[in-house]
């Protein structure tokens, strides 16, 4: 299995073309619309590789 990569990104378009580019090289691939979504998936997917957009919304409440 490949690097398990989470593509965090607000921009739907972004986010599936990340996954569909990173899918296609063999990388195990987990997508988060914004922080909040990021933290949750860390815990249970334990991603090697995080991909961010710059400016990230929902962090915190």
């Amino acid at each position: 299995m490949g690097l398990k990569v989470l593509v965090v990104d607000d921009s739907a378009l972004m986010r599936k073309h990340l996954t569909s580019l990173l899918t296609s090289e063999g990388f195990e691939i987990r997508a988060a619309r914004n922080g909040r979504e990021a933290l949750s998936e860390l815990g249970a997917f334990q991603p090697d590789v995080i991909t961010l957009d710059i400016n990230m919304p929902r962090w915190t409440d």
